[in-house]
């Protein structure tokens, strides 16, 4: 009788013919010294994804690991995500979308010796690198061995979901978002939840990729379109999760003092960029008079600092 997995490893793909094999395989490479499951999920790809999984079921010597979903019509991303989530038989979940792999090949053994280990944290989340379709690396996102909770996802920490491994609360996550729906992006939420219910914990290693394709909605925008779409998509979760005005007000209060905050630093670097978006949110969402106080109080502290230090110097 074979073992009943420990970790269940989403994998929801649509049109990735080009990568899906990568991603697969890189999951299955994980060394791991407990059994592991990969839940493929194909949500009627129009390309040739299906034919690349069925040649890696056929030949793949750890194929047995793959439970393959392939949809005859398509259900979109978030059902899909959704019904990947639900076919998860393991005790945890991790997240691996068909066009983003893994490349650390002790990824699963690490994040699950921690979480077993650390039965009150909930989820455990690594760096990461993005790159372009042409394997450039764009940036990497680095974060140290450290806890969070949900104060600092509120607070703008989103965790990469291809690096997430967390509890198996599935079920409970799904009926959560669709209490939650037209709020913020599915990772913002996942992680979200899962603060409510443990804390959380990066580890400094980078253990997964990121493509950026520049095909999603967010790539297409430009500067001050992704800022307007950061703070209205923000605003709306934080509408949703609040449980009063009063709750509500001081999330914002909160978003615009570190909206503003950040932009008062760009100004040394991009002084016209930063003073354009300064003053478009000023006249178009009348932020909180503290944030604003607040944010230009923190700002010239920070630069009298560096003055004064140079001053020391000379």
């Amino acid at each position: 009788m074979e073992k009943k997995p420990l970790v269940s490893v989403c994998v929801i793909t649509y049109g990735h013919e080009h990568f899906i094999e990568q991603s697969i395989n890189s999951i299955l490479n994980q060394e791991c010294d407990f059994p592991i499951e990969v839940i493929v999920s194909n949500d009627c790809s129009p390309d040739n994804t299906n034919n690349v999984i069925e040649n890696i079921l056929k030949n793949h010597p750890k194929a047995k690991q793959i439970r393959y979903f392939n949809h005859k019509i398509n259900i979109g991303a978030i059902s899909n995500f959704f019904f990947s989530l639900s076919e998860c038989e393991g005790k945890y979940v991790a997240i691996c979308e068909g066009d983003d792999y893994w490349i650390d090949e002790k990824k699963v053994q690490k994040q699950i010796d921690f979480l077993e280990k650390n039965p009150d944290y909930s989820l455990c989340f690594s760096s990461r690198n993005t790159i372009d379709n042409d394997i450039n690396l764009i940036s990497t996102d680095n974060f140290e061995f450290k806890d969070w909770n949900t104060n600092d996802i509120l607070n703008g920490i989103i965790p990469p979901m291809q690096t997430i491994i967390s509890k198996n609360l599935s079920k409970e996550f799904i009926t959560f978002y669709q209490k939650h729906k037209g709020s913020f992006g599915a990772d913002k939420i996942y992680s979200y939840f899962y603060s409510l219910h443990g804390k959380l914990k990066s580890i400094p290693d980078i253990t997964a990729v990121y493509r950026s394709n520049g095909l999603g909605i967010w790539s297409k925008l430009d500067y001050f379109e992704k800022q307007f779409l950061h703070i209205d998509e923000s605003l709306k979760f934080y509408k949703i999760i609040a449980n009063d005005e009063k709750e509500f007000n001081v999330l914002k209060q909160q978003l615009f003092l570190r909206i503003i905050k950040d932009i008062h630093f760009s100004f040394i670097s991009k002084p016209v960029q930063a003073t354009q978006i300064y003053f478009k949110i000023l006249a178009k969402y009348k932020p909180p008079l503290k944030s604003v106080i607040f944010a230009r109080i923190f700002f010239l502290k920070y630069y009298l600092t560096i003055i004064k230090n140079k001053t020391k110097n000379f």
